[in-house]
């Protein structure tokens, strides 16, 4: 979480809120930490923002991992929704931000834990993105992986030109 905050130093006063990429509840439950979450609410807490849940993973979704890269595009799309009180949470960030005045602008980030083809972060940015700009005039989803990791393809195909959160973020805007 730190070295996520100091590679948002520039960005830092553009920054709404925090939000993360949910994990599969079994998953979660046989680790102990659902990582992206939180390191979602560490980063929030560094930068004074709240730390929202948007999305949530639907039940019965299968894991990305071992999946080709166009199968993991459609795995992703089927993967996530948006959480039934993500309009109300933006509202009252809107309302705690701006006042009741006109919404105005910033970034929200999106954190995952790993990134291979871009596919989960994709699917996510742009759910999440949909819900806030409902509430906000120009707020952009941000999203950030604590790492990347090749597809397991040799063919290529999965995210070029990004990086582990060394000061990089996964060029995906929504």
């Amino acid at each position: 979480a730190t070295a996520l905050v100091a590679a948002l130093d520039a960005d830092r006063g553009r920054i709404i809120a925090v939000t993360w990429v949910p994990g599969d509840t079994r998953r979660v439950r046989e680790r102990g930490v659902d990582l992206p979450r939180d390191v979602a609410r560490r980063v929030a807490r560094e930068l004074g923002v709240p730390c929202v849940q948007l999305l949530v993973r639907v039940r019965g979704s299968r894991a990305q991992r071992g999946l080709h890269r166009f199968e993991r595009a459609d795995n992703a799309r089927a993967s996530f929704d948006v959480h039934p009180a993500a309009a109300r949470r933006c509202a009252g960030i809107a309302t705690a931000r701006y006042g009741r005045g006109a919404p105005g602008s910033g970034l929200m980030l999106l954190v995952d834990d790993v990134c291979t083809t871009g596919a989960t972060l994709r699917v996510c940015a742009t759910l999440a993105g949909m819900i806030v700009r409902r509430r906000f005039h120009d707020v952009r989803i941000r999203p950030y992986a604590l790492s990347a990791v090749p597809p397991p393809e040799s063919n290529g195909g999965g995210v070029s030109n990004s990086r582990s959160l060394r000061g990089n973020h996964i060029h995906v805007e929504a």
